[in-house]
């Protein structure tokens, strides 16, 4: 059974309140096998450029991830049913990768428990093979692997804040943080809302500055960020993205 990440451009969950969400960026390529999973890795890996470029499933992959950027499930869902029944082959050999852009379009569907169902089985399924999601550091697709081990748990890190199962999901949003092979702001920052849930105020000063650090731009325009920052300030802490400006 072979795992190959082909649908590239959906967003990942990411929360922005108890009832609000936020665009993110787009999963990563994953190029694994089970069991023996380095044989005819690059065979697979050649055949997905040819498959991405082919203009039916290229359609469809665009699709999902232009409609998830537009929050727009219904056309997201439609768009992975028709990728699947297209290419049946797909649910054999990329399970993963189906299941994972269906829990996310569960996510924002609002369907949480579908959500974390759905994150939940492809990280328990992938954790068969990358123990505690540890790919290792000599595997010819490190970097892709581990992004997307990395994704799938803030999904469900993401997930389980939005359930309010705030320390459940710091767990998981922690381990995302140690194992991404680049900082995401964005997994900062859902680390910052659970710690404010819990009344860490400082802990949650210091993940707001360093999603700050890693991506200035992006941190100072959250949407919720007036209300973060003045209850950090109200409780003692105001991080760098909450200064005035000069």
């Amino acid at each position: 059974m072979k795992l190959l990440l082909t649908i590239m451009l959906a967003s990942s969950p990411a929360i922005a309140g108890d009832s609000k969400t936020i665009p993110q960026d787009s999963p990563a390529l994953m190029d694994i096998e089970v069991g023996n999973f380095e044989e005819d890795a690059e065979g697979v890996y050649s055949k997905l450029r040819r498959l991405m470029f082919t203009s039916r499933e290229k359609r469809q992959v665009w699709e999902i991830g232009k409609a998830l950027t537009n929050r727009d499930t219904e056309s997201a869902q439609k768009a992975l049913d028709t990728l699947v029944r297209e290419y049946p082959e797909l649910k054999k050999d990329e399970p993963q990768a189906i299941i994972f852009h269906q829990a996310t379009i569960n996510f924002w569907k609002g369907d949480l428990n579908g959500a974390y169902e759905g994150f939940n089985k492809a990280i328990k399924e992938l954790e068969q093979v990358f123990p505690n999601g540890i790919v290792p550091q000599g595997h010819k697709y490190w970097k892709e692997n581990t992004s997307f081990m990395g994704k799938l748990y803030f999904g469900r890190g993401a997930t389980e804040l939005h359930q309010r199962k705030y320390a459940q999901a710091i767990l998981d949003i922690d381990k995302a943080i140690s194992i991404s092979p680049e900082p995401r702001a964005y997994m900062q920052f859902n680390k910052c809302r659970a710690l404010l849930r819990l009344n860490q105020y400082k802990e949650a000063a210091e993940a707001y500055t360093q999603a700050y650090k890693i991506d200035s731009t992006w941190a100072v325009k959250v949407e919720d960020k007036v209300e973060i920052c003045a209850l950090l300030v109200k409780n003692g802490f105001q991080p760098q993205p909450c200064l005035p400006k000069k």
